[in-house]
């Protein structure tokens, strides 16, 4: 389990590496990471052209690394031995953020979930042989 982990590591991926050298076949990797397309992000910089760090959140100070859902997938499959089999929102908490995120989704197809996810839970196999 990596939870809020590798994005603080100044290599992730080859930590991600060894961690599926040492998982047999089947064997799960669970990591939890900050989305850095969320919103609140893009809307300081966009609109006041800031990247502020803070004390925790997806711009924790103590962050070296920032991923989106893409390169989360990247960086869980980048020995060439996992897969990512699951992938959990972790949306906002207050209701009316609820009804933006789906109104956003029936909206734009889809393409804007990823605005309103505050970080991603993944879980990747380790496979029986490279992909």
């Amino acid at each position: 389990m990596s939870a809020d982990v590798l994005e603080h590591l100044q290599d992730p991926w080859a930590v991600v590496r060894r961690l599926q050298d040492l998982l047999r076949p089947g064997g799960v990797l669970v990591a939890s990471i900050p989305n850095i397309r969320n919103y609140r992000v893009l809307r300081s910089l966009i609109f006041r052209g800031r990247f502020d760090y803070v004390a925790s959140g997806i711009l924790d100070r103590t962050q070296l690394r920032f991923f989106t859902r893409s390169s989360c997938l990247e960086l869980l499959e980048c020995g060439g031995l996992m897969q990512v089999d699951k992938v959990l929102l972790n949306p906002p908490r207050p209701r009316w953020h609820q009804l933006l995120r789906w109104l956003s989704i029936l909206l734009t197809a889809g393409w804007a979930r990823d605005f309103f996810v505050t970080q991603y839970l993944l879980r990747a196999v380790r496979l029986d042989s490279p992909k």
